[in-house]
């Protein structure tokens, strides 16, 4: 017999009360499963992002623009005053545009209005033409509740992904108020297929733990245009209090920012070794000896 459970799960998310009391009470439950803990009233990384997606800030549609991944380029570009933002080669509406659409082989494939990993399209031997359309389909906000997601349009970006031929890395830095104070490397093992990630400071000192993922097993490195991608990152940032900055980064060292992630990891990410837990957290909030932060509220 096919477990009913996934089943009944969608369908709770989907026609449970869309208000933010309960949206709170889904994300205590996430976040308890992850941390085995509750939020505190002590400083860490998690309680805040915990407070943030339980907050009236995920309702202010300026944040729910900059979620959208189309809109988001636009702001990008408008902030740097140039083309830095990841071109678009098509966004599909509909089903119909979903059946008769070309794909690049350089291109990789992802949604507009929710969380996926994208499709590489190189990667295809036959293009999933109906995992898209359920991509399409998909609303974030009832299977998650977060609420910058609420009301997005759907749609499927198709994007430059190689370029002349060469496979990027997604580094994304994680801000705190208008500053930089960690980046990471996000990809694939290629003889497991798994997730890994890999911190490093705004120096690129090698940090040697991961947040959620296992640790990248090495380290990347230094690119040669660090400064350059952290002050962008910096005045992208300015406009928020916490925000994660993502890029692909080519072995040639240039870079397009393809997203901003409003709540990096949802707040519920363990720190990997959780012996760096302490360590993490003191250097988002670039408390001492990692910064001059004395005291963050």
């Amino acid at each position: 017999m096919k477990d009913p459970r996934p089943f009944l799960r969608k369908q709770f998310y989907k026609y449970a009360p869309r208000t933010r009391y309960f949206d709170g009470k889904v994300h205590m439950m996430r976040f308890m499963q992850a941390t085995k803990g509750t939020p505190s009233t002590g400083l860490s990384y998690r309680d805040k992002i915990f407070r943030k997606l339980t907050g009236p800030i995920m309702d202010d549609p300026f944040v729910r623009t900059t979620t959208d991944r189309e809109h988001v380029k636009t702001f990008i570009d408008g902030l740097l005053k140039r083309p830095a933002a990841l071109a678009t080669y098509s966004i599909l509406r509909t089903e119909e545009d979903i059946a008769h659409a070309d794909f690049s082989r350089d291109a990789w494939v992802r949604t507009t209005h929710s969380y996926v990993i994208p499709m590489i399209v190189r990667e295809q031997t036959v293009i999933p033409r109906d995992t898209l359309k359920d991509w399409l389909a998909t609303d974030y906000y009832h299977r998650f509740r977060e609420r910058n997601y609420k009301g997005l349009t759907p749609g499927i970006l198709v994007e430059p992904y190689f370029k002349d031929g060469a496979r990027p890395t997604i580094l994304v830095a994680l801000c705190y108020k208008g500053e930089v104070s960690l980046l990471h490397t996000h990809g694939t093992d290629p003889q497991t297929g798994v997730s890994t990630r890999r911190y490093y400071s705004p120096n690129w000192e090698d940090l040697n733990f991961s947040i959620w993922d296992p640790v990248t097993p090495n380290a990347l490195p230094k690119p040669e245009t660090l400064d350059a991608f952290l002050d962008d990152c910096a005045t992208i940032s300015t406009p928020f209090e916490i925000v994660g900055v993502e890029a692909l980064l080519y072995p040639d060292g240039s870079y397009a920012f393809f997203a901003l992630s409003h709540c990096p990891d949802g707040g519920l990410a363990k720190v990997i070794p959780t012996e760096a837990n302490d360590e993490f957290n003191a250097r988002f909030f670039r408390k001492p000896p990692y910064g001059d932060t004395e005291e963050v509220t």
